[in-house]
């Protein structure tokens, strides 16, 4: 039997237990405490430091979490809170919680999936905003959880019972690696909604390298795009057409959990919530493979939940590890070595596995992370992949590019079989509309632009058709607009990676007609 310690407030809390501030003044009232004159004790043991009491971390009606000082240090002190918090409006962090337990540590962009909380403030109403990441941060400072690499594109969460690892740095860099091979997985997916129509062609948000999310109405997603899908679409008020239905993704590398399908959840019912009225909107959840009990609680929320696994083959998910793994390390100052095994392993896979649907769109990757390659040994600055942006009413993709100063670069890629030819129609699209909507994006940036060379990289032939279209077009003063096939290329690939780079390009010209 515990003793007391003569403070009825510290003797009313079990040693390994947490309670809410309706629970702990219900038995200080047992033991003949009025109301206030228990309110009034529990304040002055938490100013004491005596008991353990959250701040920033509120439950409805503002309650607070109780509990014994020396229990907020145990094992078992984050599984207790997770019990106060499930069936709350704070079930989102209890989910985070049951993760990080299990997982140590958990990349921020995660991090903000699970807590189903908005990156930033923003202009949206007021009630919305209490859910924002650096204040639901606070929160969890309070229980223990800190923070690595703050700032930085790899800040993680870490669990206070991370002492059982001897490397905190190793699983953060773990935590990164997942979120970047699940923008691989996302591209490729989104491509095969694309090409079943599912999503529409020119409406897709992906992540990048340097944003590895998407936003859409303040929560967090790894991609999202609209559907014109006859059954759900809308008619407009006016009668003038249809509105395309929001179709919001989340992808996961490993197995997919409960805790994560529930955020999701969460965050599909925050997006749709449009005042008075709801917002219909499709959630795709996507995973190597998912729990039974997260399965059927995607099924029970009517998600579109996608085994990749069986739809893609271990493979071919192989074959996107490797691309992550090219793209973590595409600066040229890093091991030439390294980069040169992976040349090798991506264009091996890809011979083996030229006849799998998703080679189109690995391909396409590959060819950019080489043009990646070369604008980085070239001294650009801010290299981006897969870079969408806005054009009139829709976006168009921007392969790759990068700023030297006031000098832009931008490359289309196009993995084609090296029969293929360029369509005008190509051409025109790249340079009048795809360039242009680069330029004013970047200008927004505050990226000053004075020259630019847009070219088109491809594996496959110029054509006769495409030469002509290049040739009547006339490009800005200071642009420089040309049409590159591989022996080109070659010309300008860093001589360390020039060999294993060609061998890729040349394994993407290889890949039968059908795909190109």
């Amino acid at each position: 039997m515990m003793a007391s310690s003569n403070n009825p407030v510290v003797d009313a809390i079990k040693s390994q237990e947490v309670v809410t501030s309706g629970e702990l003044i219900s038995r200080l009232r047992d033991r003949g405490f009025t109301d206030e004159a228990a309110r009034q004790a529990i304040v002055r043991s938490a100013k004491a430091g005596q008991i353990w009491r959250s701040d920033s971390l509120k439950l409805p009606r503002n309650e607070r979490l109780f509990s014994t000082r020396a229990f907020r240090n145990h094992s078992e002190f984050f599984d207790e809170v997770g019990k106060k918090l499930a069936g709350t409006n704070r079930d989102g962090l209890a989910g985070f919680l049951r993760a990080l337990g299990q997982q140590e540590v958990i990349h921020k962009i995660n991090a903000m999936r699970l807590l189903a909380v908005a990156p930033a403030m923003t202009n949206r109403q007021r009630e919305f905003n209490k859910r924002v990441y650096e204040r639901e941060l606070g929160g969890l400072k309070e229980l223990g959880v800190e923070v690595v690499h703050g700032g930085m594109p790899g800040e993680c969460l870490v669990s206070p019972n991370r002492y059982r690892s001897d490397d905190v740095d190793t699983l953060a860099r773990a935590a990164s690696q997942r979120l970047r091979e699940e923008t691989v997985l996302a591209r490729v997916l989104t491509e095969r909604l694309r090409q079943q129509n599912v999503l529409g062609w020119n409406q897709v948000n992906l992540p990048d390298t340097s944003t590895p999310f998407v936003v859409f109405n303040d929560q967090v997603f790894t991609a999202f795009g609209f559907s014109y899908l006859t059954p759900l679409t809308r008619p407009r008020p006016d009668g003038s057409g249809f509105t395309p239905c929001p179709v919001l993704v989340d992808c996961y590398q490993s197995e997919c959990n409960v805790s994560q399908v529930n955020s999701f959840v969460q965050r599909l019912a925050r997006v749709s919530n449009r005042g008075r009225g709801k917002m219909p909107v499709l959630g795709i959840i996507a995973a190597k493979d998912f729990e039974r009990t997260a399965w059927d609680t995607a099924k029970k929320n009517g998600l579109m939940s996608v085994n990749l696994r069986q739809m893609f083959g271990e493979p071919a998910l192989e074959i996107m590890a490797q691309i992550e793994h090219l793209l973590s390390g595409m600066d040229p100052s890093n091991d030439f070595d390294e980069q040169k095994r992976s040349f090798e392993e991506l264009t091996s896979a890809m011979k083996d596995l030229k006849e799998n649907p998703i080679v189109a769109t690995v391909r396409a990757i590959g060819f950019e992370i080489v043009a990646a390659l070369f604008l980085r040994s070239a001294g650009h600055e801010g290299v981006e992949l897969g870079r969408t942006v806005p054009w009139q009413k829709s976006y168009r993709d921007v392969d790759a590019y990068g700023v030297c100063g006031g000098n832009l670069r931008v490359m289309e890629c196009k993995a084609y079989h090296r029969k293929k030819s360029i369509t005008p129609s190509e051409v025109e699209k790249f340079f009048t509309e795809t360039v242009p909507a680069l330029k004013r994006y970047l200008r927004e940036k505050g990226v000053q632009v004075e020259q630019c060379v847009a070219e088109i990289w491809t594996t496959g032939t110029k054509g006769k058709e495409a030469g002509d279209k290049l040739h009547k077009l006339k490009p800005p003063h200071g642009d420089k607009w040309r049409i590159l096939r591989i022996e080109e290329m070659k010309k300008l690939l860093p001589p360390q990676i020039r060999k294993r780079s060609v061998e890729l390009l040349n394994a993407i010209a290889d890949v039968s007609h059908e795909q190109g």
